[in-house]
């Protein structure tokens, strides 16, 4: 508790708030397609697109705003695909559609491209955090959504091990303590559930 108290401190409230509700549209907005009367899973919305518009806009303007808003957005995009690649079936409805050339793409590429629309999602979120308490904050909020959709999606087990291969794989490029940090904050949790086990018992 008192490592999540320091970690809130370290960022600034507003900032979580931000990305809160960055998070929670970013997440909503491949499906945007439905809205723009464009067919499922297109290209358009179900890709890194917006985000490399985004970028070009914080390019421009440094903005601390449009940094926070685009790493959370970036994240609940890819946790978004990492859902999209596990569908009830490879039907029409699952495949990527490129509008332009009226092109459905085939299962294997469109499984491929989710992958490397992940990875790009992912990669700028990593580049877009500014320490690791953003970074983990980010994670805490894309497993909450993964657990809370279990129903709704009928799976998790899947989705929950992609999310968290990536996260951390590409977490530990750029935060050299994340591994450091995990493995002591994974025995801190071991010998909580042993000091409570042992109450129980």
């Amino acid at each position: 508790m008192e490592k999540l108290l320091h970690s809130i401190d370290i960022i600034a409230l507003y900032k979580i708030i931000i990305m809160f509700i960055a998070f929670n549209v970013g997440i909503k907005f491949p499906d945007w397609d439905f809205q723009l009367n464009l067919k499922h899973r297109n290209i358009i919305t179900h890709s890194p697109i917006i985000l490399l518009i985004f970028l070009q806009f914080y390019q421009l303007d440094k903005s601390e705003f449009l940094r926070v808003f685009i790493s959370s957005f970036s994240m609940a995009m890819a946790v978004h695909f990492i859902f999209d690649i596990f569908p009830k079936g490879w039907s029409r409805g699952a495949l990527l559609h490129v509008p332009i050339l009226k092109l459905e793409l085939s299962p294997n590429i469109s499984k491929l491209s989710f992958f490397i629309f992940i990875i790009i999602s992912m990669f700028i979120c990593l580049n877009t955090t500014e320490n690791f308490e953003e970074y983990i904050v980010l994670g805490i909020f894309s497993m909450i959504k993964i657990i809370r959709d279990i129903k709704r999606e009928g799976k998790i087990i899947r989705p929950f091990l992609l999310f968290l291969l990536f996260f951390c794989l590409l977490g530990s490029m750029k935060y050299k303590e994340f591994e450091r940090k995990m493995i002591k904050s994974s025995s801190i949790l071991v010998k909580k559930i042993d000091k409570i086990s042992k109450k129980i018992i």
